[in-house]
C-alpha cells in the first residue's frame, strides 16, 4: 500500500490528497474481489459449465436487488457507486450477515473526511500510527460489520494555538489522512450546568447544520474520559485581525475581496435562522490560499423573526446600539452593524468606537458619529 507519506505537498497533491484514501481503497477492494471471482471460476464443477451451455434457453428475470456484476464490469474503469454495490458472501453459509463492503468505504470516508489545512509529510511515529489504525479499524469491520468509533489514537496533537472559557484549541494531524486539524477539547467539568451544555450543544448544532466555504467546517464530535473533542478543519493563515495587524490597514482592492466573503459566509448563517451575535476581525480566519472562514459559534443563536432579545453578549466594540439600550432587539440587523465595524476596521487599522471605560464607549456607539482617519472613495464612506 502506498503511503501518504509519498504525497508532496504542492498544489496538484493537494487537489487529489481529498480522494486518494477512498480511491486507493476502491482499488484494493477491486483487486481482492478479482482475486476472490478467478478463485470461485476455478472451484466451479465442469458440470455446472456443460449445464448453463446445453440447458434451456429460456433466461429467467433478475431483479435489481440480485443483478450481479461480471468480472469485466468490476475490472472496468468506471467508478463504483451506490448504485452498484459489490457485495462479500464470505461467512454466509456460517450465518454470518453480509457484508456491503462499498457501505463500509463509504462509511469510512465520513470517518476520514476532507480534513483542511494541507498533507503533512509523516514521520515514522505517525506512520506506526496508522499502520496500526488500518489493522485495527479492517479487524474492527470484520469483527462488527461497522467502522469504530473515533479515539484520541486517530489525531496526533502538535501544540496549543488558541484557548477560550470552556476549553483549549490544538492544532492536531488527523493519521489516517496526514492532514492538519483544529480541535477544540471541552473539558467535561465545565458542562456540568445546563447552561454551559446548551451552549457547547449549541454550537455544535449550528457547526453541522452550516456547510459554507466561508464558514469553518465541523469534521467530527467525539469524547475522552475527560473532554468533548470538536474537529474543525484548519485554516493555516491566522485570524484578520493579526493580518491587518501586520499590514497597519488594507487597501479598498483587498478589502473588498475578503468582506465578499465574508458577506457570502455570514448571508449563508443568517440563511440557517442563525444569528452569529460575535462577528469581529478575531472570529474571521484565513486559510492558506487566501480564503475566508467565520468562525466561533459560542454566542449564537438560532432565531424566531418574532423573538425579541434580551441578552447581551458581544464584543464591546462591535456591539450594535439597540443590545446596549437595554429594549430588546430581533432579526439580523445586530450582525449588520458588527459587520459595518469589520469593514471600518480593516479600512483604517482600528475601531470606529474608543474609550476609556464602558460608559463612554456605549454613549458614543449610541451617538453614532464616525470619523475617518484615512482619505475613502465616496461610495465606501457610505
Amino acid at each position: 500500500m502506498t503511503r501518504l507519506d509519498s504525497c508532496k505537498t504542492n498544489p496538484a497533491a493537494k487537489t487529489q490528497s481529498k480522494n486518494e484514501l477512498n480511491d486507493l481503497v476502491k482499488k484494493l477492494i477491486r483487486s481482492e474481489l478479482e482475486r476472490l471471482s478467478e478463485t470461485k471460476a476455478a472451484q466451479t464443477p465442469r458440470s455446472a459449465d456443460r449445464n448453463s451451455v446445453q440447458g434451456s434457453h429460456r433466461t429467467e428475470p433478475k431483479s435489481a436487488g440480485t443483478h450481479k456484476r461480471t468480472r469485466s464490469d468490476q475490472s472496468s474503469g468506471k467508478p463504483l457507486g451506490s448504485g452498484s454495490r459489490l457485495t462479500s458472501r464470505r461467512g454466509s453459509n456460517t450465518g454470518e450477515r453480509p457484508v456491503a463492503i462499498l457501505d463500509m468505504v463509504e462509511a469510512a470516508e465520513e470517518k476520514a473526511p476532507e480534513l483542511g489545512g494541507g498533507l503533512v509529510k509523516l514521520n515514522d511515529e505517525i506512520s506506526q500510527g496508522r499502520d496500526k489504525l488500518i489493522q485495527y479499524n479492517v479487524a474492527y469491520a470484520r469483527k462488527h460489520h461497522d467502522i469504530p468509533p473515533t479515539t484520541l489514537d486517530y489525531y496526533k496533537f502538535v501544540k496549543l494555538i488558541g484557548k477560550g472559557a470552556f476549553g483549549k484549541v490544538t492544532l492536531g494531524i488527523h493519521k489516517l489522512t496526514g492532514k492538519y486539524v483544529a480541535i477544540k477539547a471541552i473539558e467535561k467539568s465545565h458542562m456540568q450546568d445546563d447552561f454551559s451544555r446548551r451552549k457547547v450543544f449549541r454550537e455544535v448544532y449550528i457547526l453541522k447544520k452550516i456547510r459554507h466555504a466561508n464558514v469553518i467546517r465541523l469534521l467530527e464530535v467525539f469524547e475522552s474520559s475527560k473532554h468533548l473533542l470538536i474537529v474543525m478543519e484548519y485554516a493555516g493563515g491566522g485570524d484578520l485581525l493579526q493580518y491587518i495587524r501586520k499590514k497597519k490597514r488594507l487597501d479598498e482592492s483587498e478589502a473588498r475581496g475578503l468582506f465578499r466573503q465574508i458577506v457570502y459566509g455570514l448571508g449563508h448563517i443568517h440563511a440557517h435562522s442563525v444569528l452569529h451575535r460575535d462577528i469581529k476581525l478575531d472570529n474571521m480566519l484565513l486559510d492558506t490560499e487566501h480564503g475566508v472562514k467565520i468562525c466561533d459559534f459560542g454566542v449564537s443563536k438560532i432565531l424566531d423573526r418574532s423573538l425579541v432579545i434580551k441578552e447581551q453578549c458581544g464584543t464591546p466594540a462591535y456591539i450594535a446600539p439597540e443590545i446596549i439600550s437595554d429594549t430588546g432587539y430581533k432579526g439580523f440587523y445586530s450582525d449588520h452593524w458588527s459587520l459595518g465595524v469589520l469593514l471600518y476596521s480593516m479600512l483604517c487599522g482600528t475601531v470606529p468606537f474608543k474609550a476609556a471605560n464602558m460608559e463612554e464607549l456605549h454613549k458614543l456607539i449610541k451617538a453614532g458619529k464616525v470619523s475617518y482617519p484615512v482619505t475613502m472613495s465616496e461610495g465606501t464612506e457610505d
